[in-house]
């Protein structure tokens, strides 16, 4: 039987802003959530949540399964400067 582990990072910003987790050693955290990569990163930050010291990660943007960000680039495009 395993024991639940005690949360000790926090979520800020973006589609999960304010869930806390355990994180242990983890630099980033990636999240899939409707088709689309959610990504935090561990930051030096650190806030009081519940009564314990908790590392906060910050919401980096989010990206579609074969790694474009939305509304940025798509795939099939393909930008060039002078036409």
């Amino acid at each position: 039987m395993t024991t639940p582990q005690t949360p000790d990072a926090l979520l800020v910003g973006g589609p999960r802003d304010g869930t806390l987790f355990t994180a242990e050693d983890a630099s980033s955290v990636e999240l899939e959530i409707d088709g689309l990569v959610q990504r935090y990163l561990r930051t030096d930050q650190e806030q009081q949540q519940q009564g314990a010291t908790v590392v906060v990660f910050a919401y980096d943007g989010v990206t579609d399964a074969a790694g474009t960000q939305a509304e940025v680039e798509a795939s099939d495009q393909v930008y060039r400067a002078g036409g």
